[in-house]
């Protein structure tokens, strides 16, 4: 079950705003700083976050699961990396097929990339047209990414600064911020800030309430970790449930700056 509104907003001047990713740089930085100022945590990179669907890494997942060799829900992305990492742990023994360990293979390569401190890529597009199956965002001709990761604390914090070449969209500058966020675990639960490509399935097309197709919106993002059973007698035949709640602020849209609220439960 799921949900997703856009709440309306007065119309403000914007002569004199900062527009620029910049801003949305500073805020990432200013809060990663003020939270591994803090006390020392013992705990695991549970905060870091995989990116929506469309990735080599979340086929691999996606052909894991459906061959009944990992057992997570794929309908909501971005995914905690705490709640792949407990499907592997977890997993229930037994040989693999010749497939399943290849992708299982390709999958733990992925997580362990993950690690790397700082990575550069660039792609150019031959076919001028938006991706819409859910495959790798397409958003302009060319496009050159940086993308800075500190080894995580308590908190995970990734900055990818981007330059798009020739956009498919109207765009207010063609530096973005897309893919960088700030996340920690809090209470069994991941907290996100940051602009983050989303997908909401179940299905692996563009979906019609939230995709990878358009441009990231700054969103806070509350998404329970681990999908488990109530603990209570009479509620635990229900099953497995989570949830994602979040804030977002659409700004390549018309009408510019109105929030989107969303909400999503599965059970």
């Amino acid at each position: 079950m799921s949900s997703c509104s856009p709440a309306a907003q007065p119309t403000r001047p914007t002569a004199g705003r900062c527009t620029a990713p910049w801003r949305h740089l500073a805020r990432l930085v200013a809060a990663g700083s003020l939270l591994r100022c803090g006390p020392g945590h013992p705990a695991p990179a549970e905060g870091r976050l995989l990116d929506a669907a469309g990735s080599a890494l979340a086929a691999d997942v996606a052909w894991l699961v459906d061959r009944r060799v990992l057992s997570l829900p794929l309908g909501t992305w971005p995914l905690p990396v705490a709640t792949l990492r407990r499907a592997i742990d977890t997993r229930a023994g037994g040989p693999l097929s010749a497939a399943d360990a290849a992708a299982m293979q390709r999958v733990q390569a992925a997580l362990m990339r993950l690690n790397e401190p700082a990575t550069a890529s660039m792609r150019i597009n031959t076919a001028r047209h938006p991706a819409l199956d859910g495959s790798d965002t397409v958003r302009g001709r060319s496009n050159l990414r940086v993308t800075l990761q500190p080894p995580p604390e308590f908190v995970a914090l990734r900055l990818r600064l981007g330059a798009l070449d020739q956009p498919l969209a109207r765009r207010r500058s063609s530096i973005a911020l897309s893919g960088s966020y700030l996340a920690v675990p809090v209470n069994g639960a991941v907290v996100s800030l940051g602009l983050l490509d989303r997908h909401w399935g179940p299905g692996v097309m563009t979906s019609p309430l939230l995709s990878n197709a358009a441009p990231p919106a700054p969103a806070l993002i509350v998404r329970r970790t681990h999908d488990r059973a109530f603990e209570l007698p009479l509620l635990r035949h229900l099953g497995p449930w989570g949830y994602e709640l979040s804030v977002a602020q659409l700004q390549d849209y018309h009408p510019r700056d109105a929030n989107l609220l969303g909400m999503r439960l599965v059970m």
